[in-house]
């Protein structure tokens, strides 16, 4: 599920999650990359990270499936022939990566 942001009135300060920074569709699927953190606590600890570490592929037959990342990234290239994506890697010195879905396990 997705929170709303909800603006708060007293300070003007966003709150709830980050929510989807990046979709793919495909003839397939849509592959959405989804940050989910909580706003307030980013801020906090002073991550406000582009790219999400979280991938939700939505099925046209209305299943989803989540993979959890070990890095946060976007701009994602879906290539469903090989079952992975290309995508650039937040905060990395190289980061044009490679993930394979096919091996990953879903978190949902």
């Amino acid at each position: 599920h997705v929170e709303d942001i909800i603006i708060d009135i007293a300070n003007g300060n966003p709150t709830g999650i980050m929510g989807f920074c990046d979709v793919q569709v495909t003839d397939d699927a849509i592959y959405a990359v989804f940050q989910g953190e909580e706003i307030v606590e980013a801020a906090q600890e002073g991550d406000m990270t582009d790219g999400g570490r979280y991938v939700y592929v939505f099925s046209l037959m209305g299943t989803i499936e989540g993979y959890e990342l070990e890095h946060a990234i976007y701009g994602v290239f879906v290539d469903e022939q090989r079952g992975g994506i290309i995508a650039m890697e937040v905060n990395m010195d190289e980061p044009i990566v490679s993930l394979s879905l096919n091996n990953k396990e879903s978190i949902l």
